[in-house]
């Protein structure tokens, strides 16, 4: 079995530095975006193709805001509401049963309302045959996923938990401007980016974990002159994962 660095960005980087990171880091997986809100949409099948395993993120619309005065019932359609939306979201970026879709909560309090939602998007999304996972705080995962355990019916969508701990944080804040003018990282992560287990998240049945911050990446890429031609991404999050494609985690058992 093995461990596998991944990174994610809120936005598409393009193709070319794809490739580039694909062929010249030890980056396997990376995290992506679904929905209008974002670029990603129209580049899992070049991702794919290019031999990216993918992580496909549904982003928290904060509905613990409202879901305090609903009943439980209304709390679960709201959430099988959200999750319908993910479903679609991840058709229109060709993305087939039984990926895993990731609900990104940011919020790290055990909320029993937002569970109750968070059970109906789980619900949706697997009654859709995907596979339904949670990025969240190693501190939220456990109960999270014993509660669900709990529920008659939920023994087929108990989450896969990606986790975030951040053991490693860019020191100085995210960014500074050079002389030009144009923000540039304070820090800087390069390959081979270490890949420490999951299972040291806090959360030890993670399947992937989030564990550094606001970096940006650089790396060599090809030479000019036979002088090495280093390229830079910033921001990034780096991340590892016991599998290659956390989209698919059942190929943890057949790595």
């Amino acid at each position: 079995m093995g461990i596998y660095a991944g990174f994610d960005t809120f936005s598409y980087p393009g193709d070319a530095v794809m490739q580039s990171l694909w062929d010249h880091t030890n980056l396997y997986w990376c995290g992506f975006y679904l929905g209008p809100r974002y670029n990603f949409a129209p580049k899992y099948v070049t991702l794919a193709s290019m031999g990216w395993g993918v992580a496909p993120i549904y982003m928290e619309k904060r509905r613990y805001r409202v879901l305090g005065g609903m009943s439980r019932a209304q709390q679960f359609a709201m959430g099988q509401q959200d999750g319908r939306e993910a479903v679609a979201w991840a058709r229109q970026a060709s993305i087939q049963p039984p990926t895993t879709l990731y609900f990104d909560v940011e919020a790290g309090d055990r909320n029993n309302a937002w569970l109750e939602y968070f059970a109906g998007w789980s619900r949706a999304v697997a009654d859709a045959y995907y596979g339904a996972g949670c990025y969240c705080s190693h501190l939220l995962a456990s109960w999270v996923v014993s509660s669900l355990m709990n529920r008659p019916g939920f023994d087929t969508v108990i989450p896969t938990i990606w986790a975030f701990n951040i053991d490693q944080a860019n020191p100085n804040g995210s960014v500074k401007k050079d002389s030009h003018g144009n923000q540039i990282p304070w820090a800087w992560l390069s390959p081979d980016y270490p890949v420490p287990p999951p299972s040291d998240s806090g959360y030890s049945a993670a399947i992937a974990w989030q564990r550094a911050h606001g970096f940006g990446l650089q790396w060599e890429d090809a030479s000019v002159g036979g002088k090495p031609v280093k390229k830079r991404l910033f921001p990034a999050d780096l991340n590892t994962a016991f599998v290659r494609d956390p989209g698919n985690p059942a190929l943890r058992f057949l790595d």
